[in-house]
């Protein structure tokens, strides 16, 4: 798994997962694992930019 850092425009792929396996339920069962367990450990902040200012929100996951 490769999670980018810094500055991320919108729509950029900020996740990157690879896995190997016979078949393809269990794969993708094991993306899906990934992606939850980074949800719930990695501090995800995300900086919205608008024509009305820029707000912080934090938390996200």
């Amino acid at each position: 798994m490769a999670h980018r850092t810094g500055a991320v425009g919108p729509q950029e792929p900020i996740v990157a997962i690879h896995v190997g396996s016979p078949h393809r339920k269990e794969a993708f069962q094991a993306c899906e694992w990934l992606i939850d367990e980074l949800k719930k450990q990695a501090p995800i902040w995300k900086k919205e930019v608008t024509t009305h200012g820029e707000t912080w929100k934090e938390g996200l996951g």
